[in-house]
């Protein structure tokens, strides 16, 4: 058993890919369901890495920029 919930881990910058990747590895072989109980989150935290992990790999697990890519009511800049 995880004797820390996710959610506390998370903020441990160095160790969220280790845990994010033990959590998919288990949710593979034991379900979603069971995974999400066992790491103290949300069923659909379990899916939303389960999915990321799936589409590219490992590499899914790494941080997301949140930053948009463009901005539509940007002030242009002056030449």
């Amino acid at each position: 058993m995880c004797p820390y919930k996710y959610n506390y881990l998370i903020g441990i910058k160095s160790q969220m890919y280790d845990l994010r990747l033990k959590i998919v590895l288990h949710a593979k072989s034991n379900g979603i369901k069971p995974t999400a109980k066992l790491y103290m989150t949300s069923v659909r935290t379990v899916r939303k890495w389960f999915r990321r992990y799936k589409e590219p790999g490992k590499s899914g697990l790494k941080d997301v920029g949140r930053r948009p890519q463009n901005s539509p009511n940007a002030i242009p800049e002056e030449k």
